[in-house]
């Protein structure tokens, strides 16, 4: 069952009526949106803990395999914190300004040409293994993934 606090809750609902759902089922959809200052909150936990995880990786990997493989790790998961970063700010946008989607558009697409390019030309030159750029992307999702996990656990 879900409860909705009335005052000074952390949580806002914003009911809205989709229009299949009015006609056809005659249901409530109810959208829960995180205040601004617990998902900041969020994100910044994930990137404490990314930074730690990735570093104890990086310094344990270097232990038991080549070095091209720890700095893999590391810029796996700058790349999975980079992108973090950028979908906190495409979402701050959206919910802002009206001109923020064609602006989001353009930065997410120059965004994805940097990033590509920059892992092509290193694993062009044999600076960076695969499995280690996907193992530090993992870390990082990992930690997203808990940390939303408890988020809503404690918004229950």
């Amino acid at each position: 069952m879900l409860k909705l606090p009335l005052n000074g809750g952390r949580v806002r609902y914003k009911v809205s009526y989709g229009k299949f759902f009015r006609h056809i089922y005659n249901v409530k959809i109810v959208e829960v949106i995180m205040e601004q200052g617990s998902w900041e909150l969020m994100v910044k936990r994930i990137y404490k803990q990314s930074v730690v995880a990735l570093t104890a990786a990086a310094v344990i990997s270097i232990f038991f395999t080549e070095w091209r493989f720890s700095l893999s790790v590391l810029i796996g998961g700058l790349v999975g914190i980079g992108n973090l970063k950028g979908i906190v700010w495409s979402v701050t946008a959206l919910l802002g300004a009206g001109q923020a989607r064609a602006k989001m558009m353009i930065l997410g697409m120059f965004r994805l040409l940097v990033i590509s390019s920059v892992l092509i030309i290193l694993a062009i030159f044999g600076i960076i293994k695969a499995y280690g750029l996907l193992a530090g992307f993992t870390i990082v999702f990992i930690i997203m993934v808990k940390e939303g996990l408890l988020a809503a656990k404690r918004e229950n």
